[in-house]
């Protein structure tokens, strides 16, 4: 049985109701429903990559999370940092470009770069402002990977770079593949780095391709050198 309120207390329940109807009407959430997820950022928010080095695969995720945040948050870090550092880590990093790449580069008079970890930024700097949407790079095993060593190893990847753009439309960036090698290193900090990035066009591509997204990371670190 419910119990009987008086004039005070049933203006006051008839407050509350009114309140609750015009929340409801005004699209308001009932604040004893489960929590909901955020909306994701926008694109000018600041943006955080994990910056994860314990696993060579873990590198690889950082390095493609990096370059699908286009420069924004600590992208440049992130991306960077999968890289060796002389000065700090004691152990060097080594560019090698496609030869044919270089062969074309040179028959129109460009300079062959003499590559520094500097130059890696501009790199992903200049990847980043290529197009826009939203990047997605594929990292694809090719032929075998040697990981005998516990603090040594290399790897072969096929990559692939796409821009999508809000109405769905995808657009290919980049194409070729690499030789890549990792050292476990312990100073300052304990971590996996890429301390050799050899550089190679798909078989069957031409190294000055007509069309601009099957050019290679080879040719575009080309593009983007700046000395």
């Amino acid at each position: 049985m419910m119990p009987r309120l008086n004039g005070a207390r049933r203006a006051v329940v008839a407050l509350l109701m009114a309140a609750a109807l015009a929340a409801g009407l005004a699209g308001c959430r009932n604040p004893f429903l489960p929590a909901q997820p955020e909306p994701p950022g926008t694109a000018t928010e600041d943006v955080t990559v994990a910056m994860e080095f314990s696993r060579p695969a873990l590198l690889f995720n950082t390095l493609v999370t990096a370059i699908a945040v286009k420069n924004k948050g600590n992208g440049v870090a992130a991306y960077i940092g999968a890289f060796a550092d002389t000065t700090t880590q004691g152990v060097d990093m080594h560019v090698e470009f496609d030869p044919d790449v270089v062969t074309e580069r040179a028959g129109v008079g460009e300079r062959v770069p003499s590559w520094l970890r500097s130059d890696e930024i501009d790199f992903y700097r200049y990847l980043s402002g290529l197009a826009e949407g939203d990047y997605s790079l594929l990292l694809s095993p090719v032929l075998t990977d040697n990981t005998d060593d516990p603090n040594h190893q290399f790897f072969n990847r096929e990559y692939t770079l796409t821009s999508t753009t809000q109405d769905g439309n995808s657009t290919e960036l980049a194409r070729g593949w690499a030789e890549i090698e990792l050292r476990y290193v312990t100073d300052p900090s304990a971590q996996w780095v890429i301390t050799r990035w050899t550089d190679h066009v798909i078989a069957g591509i031409d190294p000055n391709p007509t069309n601009p997204g099957q050019r290679s990371f080879s040719r575009l670190r080309f593009d983007s050198y700046t000395r």
